[in-house]
């Protein structure tokens, strides 16, 4: 998926799902994440080391994630 595409993905779906339920720094982390591409898929499908290896995403965004949105497969 090109940059543009994680970009789609973001606004279509995924900054709704967490927009109003994380901090603006998780928030912020994980859009910039999409835009750069490090992830191509869904939150919900993205593992805990996925999350912790994006740039600017550390423990603190993934705590806020996954108090969100689930691990897939009960991970965590």
């Amino acid at each position: 998926m090109s940059e543009e595409g994680g970009l789609a993905l973001w606004k279509k779906s995924e900054y709704a799902k967490i927009s109003s339920q994380l901090r603006a720094h998780a928030t912020m982390a994980l859009g910039q994440a999409y835009r750069r591409g490090d992830f191509r898929k869904p939150l919900e499908e993205l593992s805990d080391q996925e999350v912790l290896e994006a740039r600017g995403c550390g423990e603190a965004t993934l705590r806020q994630l996954r108090s969100v949105i689930p691990a897939p497969g009960g991970e965590s």
